[in-house]
């Protein structure tokens, strides 16, 4: 199942800007290491960036961690803890300028 995203911020330039509409695909098992995923995040935790709930960012399992990247290098990885409630949900498939 494919569905569609808006892109809100800068974090993941240049290759997705702010506005660009996201064309992404439910998960369905798979290793989406150095891809782009939507992911859902269920904690108190935050984007720096939005504050939302949902966000666009590439996946990078390094040394026994698991990242969540920005492009854009002016934003810090995120580190993702055992014990925090996050979710991949799709992977991008292709992105239409807004």
């Amino acid at each position: 199942t494919m569905v569609v995203v808006r892109a809100e911020g800068d974090s993941m330039e240049p290759t997705i800007h702010d506005g660009d509409l996201c064309v992404v695909r439910k998960v369905g098992g798979g290793n989406y290491n150095d891809q782009i995923v939507l992911v859902q995040r269920n904690d108190k935790a935050a984007d720096p960036e939005s504050g939302g709930a949902y966000l666009l960012k590439k996946l990078v399992k390094k040394g026994g961690k698991t990242l969540l990247r920005s492009i854009n290098r002016k934003y810090p990885d995120i580190v993702v803890k055992k014990d925090d409630d996050i979710d991949v949900i799709a992977y991008m498939h292709k992105v239409l300028r807004g």
